[in-house]
């Protein structure tokens, strides 16, 4: 019997109940590490098929900025923030940002506390440098622009993601339909936070919500029979 290609998903559950496939007996390439986003790893790998949950369509830092200034919006909505206080954050989280892909000091004077916490990881810890360099040397669409066409693809897009918004996520998947993938394609999931629960759910519940299994189940399907 010829062997499958790799299936390649950005994050896998248990078994599906009711449904025949077992996600956990797939032939898995499991990518954790932004800095080897799974549509990256395509061209080496020719996969068969890529699920990419709520994944990232910038690269790292310019993902932290947009997180940053929908954050320092939101708060103008809610009037808890000045406007123009807003934009000085903004404009500070850019500088910022532009420093550390310089190779400079990193300045946060004058930032509010919140966003300070929001770019410390990124921007402020030594020990995560390389990692962070890694991941926003990555453009997520440029790579998406070379997965083979044929693959199958999944993209989830929850609709209460508070870290990546939906219209940066269709953006993925209008380039990857492109290029001639097949499959479910965007399945944008209605009350699904980043954490792929339903939202409200503790962070580090292991269940995931059954609208995000529901759509892995059906990205797998036709692998079934090697997962039996």
């Amino acid at each position: 019997m010829r062997h499958p290609r790799r299936v390649s998903p950005s994050a896998a559950g248990g078994a599906s109940p009711g449904t025949g496939v077992s996600l956990a007996k797939l032939s898995i390439r499991r990518v954790a590490d932004v800095s080897q986003p799974v549509v990256l790893i395509a061209e080496e790998l020719s996969p068969a098929g890529i699920a990419l949950l709520e994944p990232m369509a910038e690269p790292l830092l310019s993902t932290i900025e947009l997180q940053a200034t929908a954050e320092l919006s939101a708060a103008v909505a809610a009037g808890t923030l000045d406007p123009a206080v807003a934009a000085g954050n903004a404009s500070g989280v850019r500088q910022a940002i532009g420093e550390f892909r310089a190779g400079r000091p990193v300045d946060t004077s004058g930032l509010l506390p919140d966003i300070v916490r929001r770019l410390r990881p990124g921007l402020l810890v030594d020990q995560n440098a390389r990692y962070v360099r890694q991941g926003d040397a990555v453009h997520p669409l440029a790579a998406a622009a070379k997965v083979a066409p044929g693959t199958r693809v999944l993209v989830t897009a929850g609709t209460r993601d508070a870290s990546i918004p939906v219209s940066a996520i269709k953006l993925l998947a209008v380039v990857l339909a492109g290029v001639g993938t097949t499959g479910p394609g965007l399945q944008v999931l209605p009350g699904i936070d980043h954490f792929l629960h339903e939202a409200g759910t503790p962070r580090n519940e292991p269940v995931l919500a059954p609208a995000v299994v529901a759509a892995l189940t059906e990205w797998a399907r036709p692998y079934a029979a090697y997962g039996a």
